[in-house]
């Protein structure tokens, strides 16, 4: 028998959006109370996020990304009854190697 374990959240246990830098690794959480502010640029390095501004995917992307974190203000705080549960499914954690069992050299 095979058993699959599953990690799922609700919206409203979400708490911030996480941003990690692809150039200095450096990484932001935006509090879901920001009510959508999010960033374009790195805050550490000033790398911008936007990588072609000839097309519109990067304004579709980052004003999804503030209405998502609006809607999720929106039902956490009961100002709309939404009918049903939404949550998201996660990754399960990758467990690192113990450290203690790593052979002498």
């Amino acid at each position: 028998m095979t058993v699959q374990r599953t990690n799922a959240i609700t919206l409203e246990e979400i708490i911030g959006i996480q941003f990690e830098c692809k150039k200095c690794k450096a990484r932001i959480i935006i509090p879901v109370s920001a009510k959508g502010r999010v960033p374009i640029k790195c805050t550490c390095c000033g790398d911008s996020w936007v990588i072609d501004n000839s097309t519109e995917f990067h304004q579709r992307f980052f004003t999804a990304v503030g209405e998502f974190v609006e809607a999720m203000n929106q039902i956490a705080d009961g100002r709309y009854n939404v009918n049903c549960i939404f949550s998201v499914e996660v990754k399960p954690e990758i467990k690192m190697p113990d450290a203690s069992r790593v052979p002498d050299v």
